[in-house]
Formats: C-alpha cells, sequence, structure tokens
C-alpha cells in the first residue's frame, strides 16, 4: 500500500462514502475547481472552464491554480481565482484564509497528483469528483467521493470533458479563448515585427530528457530559411538552460534566426504565437498556447505519446516516437504499457530524425 492511499484512508474518505446522485440534478450554485499545474495542462482546461461558463451561467466558479499558471489564464473572466505557490512556507495557511470555511457543492478535482490531493483536504464540498480510474493515481480515489465516467479518447481534455459529463453537461464548445492584453499585443510587435512568414521553434521543455540536439534544430531552421523562404524566431523561458539551448543552435545554423528566448512575458508569448505560421516544439506548453489561434504544431513526442498529451488541434502533424523508444528502451510496445507510462532515456528525443520534421514543415506550408 503506498503511502498516498495510508493518508486517504486515515481521512476517512473513499468511492462510495459519500453518496450522490450523478448527473447533478441543477447546476450547483457554487463549483471549485483544483488542477495547480503545469501549464499546459491548465491551459487544457480552457474548453472546459468555457463549456460549463455556457451550459451553467449561474454557476460561480472557484479555480484553485498555482502561481506560474495564474500568470497565464488569471483574467479568464468571470472566473474567482486562489493562487496556491507550491515554494510559500505558510501556502496552506494563506489557502484556508482565502476560502474562509466557505464549502462549495461540487469539488472538480482535476489534477490526480499527491500534492493536489492533499491540497484538496483543505477545500470543503457536498460532492467532491476525481478523475477517472485510469487516470486516477496517487491514491486519488481516496480523496474523493465519486470517479469520473470513462473519457471518450486518450487525450487529457478527453478526460476534462469526461469529468463535465458525469455532473451533466452533455454540450462541448471547443473555445480556446484567453484574454491577451494590448501590452502584449505591442511586447510582440515589438520583438517580432510583422514581415515574412515565420517558423518559430520553442526547443526546451520542462523535462531536458525531451529535448531535441540542437543540431537538428538548426538544420530544421535552416531547411525553413532555404527552402521555404521563412523567417525563423526561437522562443522560450528565461531558464539558463533554455538560453544556452538557444544560443547553441543560433550558433549552429547557417542562416541567422531571432533569438527571443527569455525575451517574453507569457502574455506576449501568446501575442507571438498569433503572428506565426507554424510552432516546431517538444512536448511542451507553447505547443498548446497555439490552440488559441490555430497555429500548427510540430510537436516531437517521444516521453508520452501524442494522442495523449499532444496539441489537441494539431495532432496530425506530430512527430510521434513514443512506441519505438518504448520497445527500445523499455522493452514494451507503447500499447502494453501501463496508462501514463513515460519513456524517461537520455538518448530517446534522438530517435526523432530530422527527415521526418522537414516534411511535416513542407505539408504544412503546402497545406
Amino acid at each position: 500500500m503506498n503511502m498516498a492511499t495510508v493518508i486517504g484512508r486515515s481521512l476517512g474518505h473513499g468511492i462510495g462514502l459519500r453518496r450522490r446522485k450523478l448527473p447533478l440534478d441543477a447546476p450547483p450554485a457554487t463549483l471549485c475547481l483544483l488542477r495547480l499545474s503545469a501549464l499546459g495542462d491548465c491551459y487544457n482546461l480552457v474548453p472546459a472552464i468555457h463549456t460549463m461558463q455556457r451550459e451553467w451561467p449561474d454557476t460561480r466558479i472557484t479555480w484553485v491554480i498555482g502561481k506560474a499558471e495564474f500568470a497565464l489564464l488569471g483574467d479568464l473572466p468571470d472566473i474567482e481565482f486562489i493562487v496556491y505557490d507550491k515554494r510559500d512556507p505558510s501556502r496552506n495557511a494563506k489557502l484556508n484564509r482565502q476560502l474562509g470555511g466557505r464549502r462549495f457543492d461540487v469539488l472538480l478535482h482535476a489534477h490526480p497528483s499527491l500534492r493536489a490531493n492533499l491540497v484538496s483536504r483543505h477545500i470543503n464540498a457536498d460532492l467532491r469528483l476525481g478523475c477517472e480510474a485510469l487516470r486516477a493515481r496517487d491514491g486519488h480515489a481516496w480523496f474523493v467521493d465519486a470517479l469520473s465516467g470513462p473519457a471518450s479518447g486518450p487525450h487529457m481534455i478527453e478526460g476534462y470533458f469526461a469529468q463535465l459529463e458525469t455532473l451533466g453537461i452533455t454540450n462541448r464548445h471547443m473555445d480556446w479563448s484567453v484574454p491577451i492584453p494590448s501590452a502584449a499585443r505591442e511586447e510582440a510587435r515589438q520583438l517580432l515585427p510583422p514581415g515574412p512568414p515565420t517558423m518559430l521553434i520553442n526547443p526546451s521543455a520542462s523535462d531536458p530528457g525531451r529535448n531535441w540536439p540542437p543540431e537538428r534544430y538548426a538544420e530544421v531552421a535552416d531547411y525553413a530559411i532555404a527552402r521555404h523562404g521563412l523567417r525563423v524566431a526561437l522562443i522560450g523561458g528565461p531558464a539558463d538552460n533554455d538560453q544556452q539551448l538557444g544560443k547553441a543552435i543560433t550558433g549552429m545554423m547557417q542562416g541567422s534566426a531571432l533569438n527571443l528566448i527569455g525575451c517574453t512575458s507569457i502574455k506576449g508569448l501568446l501575442a507571438v504565437l498569433e503572428n506565426a505560421t507554424l510552432l516546431v516544439t517538444p512536448d511542451s506548453g507553447p505547443a498548446h498556447f497555439a490552440n488559441t489561434s490555430g497555429l500548427p504544431v510540430i510537436a516531437l513526442h517521444v516521453f508520452s505519446p501524442s494522442s495523449r498529451t499532444g496539441p489537441y488541434g494539431s495532432l496530425q502533424w506530430a512527430v510521434d516516437y513514443h512506441d519505438e523508444a518504448a520497445r527500445r528502451f523499455l522493452g514494451k510496445a507503447s500499447q502494453d504499457m501501463r496508462w501514463g507510462t513515460q519513456v524517461r532515456h537520455d538518448q530517446a528525443a534522438r530517435m526523432i530524425p530530422v527527415d521526418d520534421v522537414l516534411e511535416k514543415v513542407s505539408a504544412i506550408l503546402t497545406a
């Protein structure tokens, strides 16, 4: 028995201990959404948020969210946000103060991790709905009253909508709109002035093992410039690893690229994505942010399959070697592994060949 299960049982909650009728007979007056991180995972909740707001216009929604994720989504209209900063030693006390002893009609627990499960114990609700059994982990079932019904597909977005369907919302509104302030759009114009069609490269993921070698990004960039006349710009966060990777790529290129890594705010990055033609990236937050503007994304997948974590609007453009990597490094086909298994090997990303990415670049531009 793992520690999360022990903690959950000690708290006295489990499936069936509180019997509630599902789906709900009527929209709840109040609903608390719990999803702390990560940037891409929280961003993929946007269509579910808009769906709840349209189908249940009178429901007051509160979202307990991480600090960085709040910077990205904290201006979504008609949502009360409570920021949970995992680095703040007083985070739990602050959360309790902000909740003020309130009791919600529904807790929509959309983050099956040990940290989020423990955070959920600070939130009082008449009904606590978790993820489907396939996605539940870290003792998730012991922190909710019920798990959602099965999702219609493997993608994380299908899991979010399965929770809404369990509550009684059957319609979907695939609205990815997130507010982008005029200052962010001006920031983007300054960094990426209007000009030729632009290919963006976001070379770095939060897990360095997902990153493609810099010489391969450089080859793709040179191809886009020489073959298709594209302008190339690198984007990414301010971390030292991101900055070093960007310098390595530009240093290996025959042509030249704008290096915007570390130069944009999070909202400025959304505005930059609006002005581009296509994006090349490993499995990372910006791959999902591109859904706002419908930007085609060539997502490089090895650790996790694109069918589960790829950019929802660009799954047809993914370059996916998860199955090949699983067979080589884990000795199993992707379909034979436990749901959610990642291929963590420092050589896995090298399995993705340059030619596959070049073919996707040409296919997007000719389409």
